[in-house]
């Protein structure tokens, strides 16, 4: 059976669990610190250039060069020396042929090292290659690890939420029942409920005096025993569907709906009668209270006509 005020009960509970939730933690959230580092790591491995070898360009080829080329020379000035002095002291063009000689030695060997440099400076690129990697690899366990604990943040929320989510559907539900059990037996015994029993139940105090004061009516509870008749043979006690009718009339006042009497009446055909009359009269007050309010202040049409139309 539903409840009088089940509608004013559920959005004061409603009120009441919307308090509790903004007290509650807060939805975790991703904070993805090392999105942006992998990007830019990602980016710069991706997008790498190729490995190229600038012999010209290379710093240590060049100081090698220039000591070859200082030593050629040093080395032809003291081929070409001895080479006079063998030929008394002039110059030749032995002299100068052993002295290019010695000059083309000395750079010969500055080739040799060029295969070196190539592997020094190929080695250099891979290792630049491999720092990149790494440096994306622990990035990645980094922003793993933080993804991995904010999982956890939100399945430990998820749950909480889901455990207080079920706390309140359950004590909700224990009210709406405390409700229907404190409802029967005021209607049924009309029982006095305490204030605790009616913040139990979320019952208004209103709800349950106008239950409590129509079984009293029903029951004849409080009435004296002659005010039903009139001295002389006067008009009988209210019939029962006068009662039914008042005691009607006292519960839609209170907020109860035609069904909710219906089932407390327990089919009760009195209650049924003024209730379908109660139905007709509520949707008779609308209408006439829809067509006056149209016509005030101007006047109704008999009233114009009973001035001659004006």
């Amino acid at each position: 059976m539903a409840v009088i005020d089940e509608k004013l009960n559920k959005e004061a509970y409603s009120a009441a669990t919307e308090l509790a939730k903004s007290g509650a933690t807060a939805q975790p959230s991703y904070a993805g610190t090392y999105d942006a580092q992998l990007a830019d790591l990602y980016d710069r491995i991706q997008n790498r250039e190729k490995f190229k070898f600038d012999l010209n360009g290379n710093a240590l080829y060049q100081q090698y060069k220039d000591q070859a080329v200082q030593g050629g020379k040093l080395a032809m000035r003291d081929t070409m020396g001895r080479a006079a002095a063998l030929t008394g002291g002039y110059g030749s063009s032995y002299a100068q042929s052993v002295g290019q000689q010695a000059y083309d030695a000395q750079l010969q060997k500055l080739n040799e090292v060029v295969p070196e440099l190539y592997q020094q400076a190929y080695q250099q690129y891979r290792d630049e290659g491999t720092d990149l990697q790494q440096q994306y690899a622990m990035a990645g366990q980094l922003a793993s690890d933080e993804y991995s604990k904010y999982r956890d943040k939100m399945s430990d929320w998820q749950y909480e939420r889901a455990w207080e989510q079920q706390q309140e559907e359950t004590a909700y539900s224990r009210q709406q029942d405390a409700y229907k059990q404190l409802y029967q037996m005021i209607a049924a015994t009309g029982y006095q409920p305490t204030e605790e029993e009616l913040k139990a139940a979320g019952m208004s105090s209103a709800a349950a005096a106008a239950l409590r004061s129509a079984w009293e009516k029903a029951n004849g509870a409080g009435t004296s025993s002659g005010a039903g008749t009139s001295s002389g043979g006067g008009t009988a006690s209210k019939s029962a569907y006068e009662q039914a009718r008042e005691d009607v009339n006292a519960l839609l006042k209170a907020g109860a709906t035609y069904q909710e009497i219906k089932d407390a009446a327990n089919g009760d055909p009195n209650v049924t009668a003024a209730l379908a009359e109660a139905a007709k009269s509520d949707v008779r007050d609308k209408v006439n209270t829809f067509f006056s309010g149209r016509s005030s202040g101007s006047g109704t049409a008999s009233s114009k006509k009973a001035n001659g139309g004006r």
